[in-house]
């Protein structure tokens, strides 16, 4: 197929996009200065209009505001240890969801050790600490990266100092 067939308008004569899509009315953004070609690729042959463009503003703003803000959560079984594998970002809006993924795997260890595995987290905030704080209080193993392992390490001076102060 060549260039020129690719874009060619789905659109009769004097047609445009906003007369086959009358409630549209967001601009789209394009990324080029080559307006007519990028118009020409949302034009589609269905006249599909993706659901971006007909959202309400405030939803808009929620799935803006929470980019960036996940954190998954796996769990890997084996013979000798139960690993709980968490990857992204360890904050307050999540760490009620790890305390309940930490419960459910301590449930039924069967004499098999649970393993932390945090080499994937990428920010923790103070609900977090206090959360690894609890979780190391369990006697809960954890794997770490060097950054969350110095983490880690200020935590068990502050639990100490905490139990000795407690004397």
């Amino acid at each position: 197929m060549r260039e020129t067939e690719a874009f060619s308008t789905p659109f009769a004569q004097g047609e445009s996009l906003k007369s086959v899509v009358p409630h549209l009315t967001v601009e789209p953004a394009f990324d080029n200065l080559d307006s007519r070609r990028a118009a020409l690729k949302l034009a589609l042959k269905n006249h599909v209009v993706t659901a971006l463009w007909v959202w309400h503003e405030p939803c808009l703003y929620v799935w803006v505001s929470n980019k960036g803000r996940m954190l998954k959560i796996s769990i890997i079984e084996s013979h000798s240890q139960r690993r709980v594998i968490v990857e992204g970002k360890l904050i307050a809006l999540w760490v009620a969801e790890l305390k309940t993924a930490c419960e459910r795997a301590r449930a039924d260890l069967e004499d098999r050790e649970l393993v932390i595995d945090l080499k994937n987290v990428t920010a923790i905030n103070p609900d977090g600490e206090n959360l690894l704080l609890e979780l190391m209080n369990q006697r809960v193993k954890f794997r770490c990266g060097v950054f969350t392992q110095h983490l880690l390490k200020e935590l068990t001076r502050r639990r100490r100092g905490s139990i000795q102060n407690a004397d």
